[in-house]
């Protein structure tokens, strides 16, 4: 099976952005604190920047593709970005996180709809983590790998 970039089944409608909007709402009238609701305001969604070298597990069913704005598309940006949920590998606590990382975006769509993320459903989930190389010509780019406990 070969997956095309024409094939990201993208999820996003303006019923899921409004969703999206109202979550963050709820979380910060819910906030008892002033860090709670300052976190809240943040939408509590890391960058996949901020996820590198930070082990996670991913279950199936827990990644979502979006169209990235025209505008960063326009600038040379990749069309799709990915949301993921997943838990931390150390704690096991739930983090939100973005990324339109294009290796990072192929490779958690290549997980979902090929199957790979089934087979680690018992297991609480595959053990991933995102690391950040520099190609031959010198750009930086992330990438996903699986993770070792050292």
């Amino acid at each position: 099976m070969v997956l095309k970039l024409h094939e990201i089944h993208v999820v996003e409608t303006e019923a899921s952005k409004t969703e999206y909007v109202h979550d963050i709402m709820g979380n910060i009238l819910q906030a008892t604190t002033l860090e709670e609701l300052f976190n809240a305001a943040q939408g509590d969604e890391l960058s996949g920047q901020e996820m590198a070298m930070h082990p996670f597990l991913l279950l199936p069913g827990h990644v979502k593709f979006y169209a990235s704005k025209t505008s960063y598309v326009e600038q040379g940006g990749f069309p799709y970005y990915a949301r993921v949920e997943c838990n931390d590998y150390a704690t096991n606590r739930l983090i939100n996180f973005a990324c339109g990382g294009a290796t990072v975006v192929a490779a958690l769509y290549a997980l979902e709809f090929k199957g790979f993320l089934d087979k680690f459903a018992d297991h609480g989930g595959l053990p991933l983590v995102i690391v950040e190389q520099q190609s031959a010509g010198g750009n930086d780019f992330l990438r996903l790998q699986g993770y070792s406990a050292p």
